[in-house]
């Protein structure tokens, strides 16, 4: 049972803190091992049941069920199982992977996460199997949730304050007035505070953050609807469509009619 996917685009189109190459389940048996290779992204694993082993040079570590571990960009991968093994992984790659190491305080060795979430990593090999940035932004969503599992309670004394933060963002996304020092202020805490926890729970400064989500915003409405430009900036939440263009082209590489027109020639072929 080794159940597998790659984006459906080798490259990626998604300009995103978090940009998912790969995913998998696997189960092995004793004797397996994986080939021995240098690797240029980030891979996280999470054990369901069994124990594997991890190699990088001279160290070694084992991992256990509800574990999770990582190799880091350049890590030569050498992976073997102790036993039947059963566990589920998946692979980030794109500039920010310093950053997403970083956020979400993620290490080589192995530390308890608690059960894995197969759910999230089927509904994850399931976009990736979907040409089309739109899949693309629903695989980037579900890799960050699962990141933000990883995370340990003990580690972030005040995770909630990240997650209301984010709740208070979906709430008012179309609020071009959406100020970060003001929502500080209404969740009573500094903005230093908040930046360090919305950093700690989604691995992006909270600024980061809002944009991130109007623009996932934008690109449901540019593939899934007709309005206009205009209508669509201001249902994200940017203040005029001059300034809504400017930061898509920033972050997409495409204006978002460019984009448009070619989701739609790709839904036409």
């Amino acid at each position: 049972m080794n159940k597998i996917c790659y984006r459906f685009s080798k490259k990626g189109t998604l300009h995103a803190p978090v940009r998912v190459r790969s995913s998998g389940h696997y189960l092995v048996e004793p004797d397996w091992h994986d080939l021995i290779m240098r690797k240029s992204f980030l891979e996280l694993y999470w054990c369901v049941s069994g124990c594997g082993e991890f190699r990088l040079g001279s160290r070694s570590w084992q991992l256990h069920p509800g574990e999770i571990c990582s190799y880091f960009p350049g890590d030569v991968h050498q992976v073997a199982a102790c036993e039947e093994w059963e566990y589920c992984w998946l692979t980030i790659d794109g500039e920010f992977c310093a950053d997403v190491i970083k956020g979400f305080g993620l290490t080589r060795e192995p530390h308890r996460a608690g059960p894995c979430p197969q759910e999230l990593f089927s509904r994850l090999r399931h976009e990736l199997a979907i040409p089309g940035i739109d899949a693309e932004s629903r695989a980037a969503l579900i890799g960050y949730e699962i990141l933000l599992r990883t995370v340990m309670p003990e580690k972030i004394p005040n995770i909630d304050l990240g997650r209301r933060f984010m709740a208070e963002v979906a709430r008012r996304l179309d609020d071009p007035e959406l100020n970060i020092s003001e929502l500080a202020a209404e969740l009573g805490v500094h903005r230093t505070t908040l930046m360090r926890q919305v950093r700690a729970a989604s691995g992006m400064s909270p600024q980061e953050y809002l944009i991130e989500c109007r623009m996932q915003k934008a690109l449901e409405l540019l593939s899934n609807s007709s309005a206009s430009i205009k209508e669509i900036a201001e249902s994200a939440g940017f203040a005029n469509a001059n300034y809504f263009t400017k930061e898509f082209h920033r972050m997409f590489g495409r204006s978002p009619s460019e984009l448009r027109a070619l989701t739609l020639r790709s839904s036409v072929g």
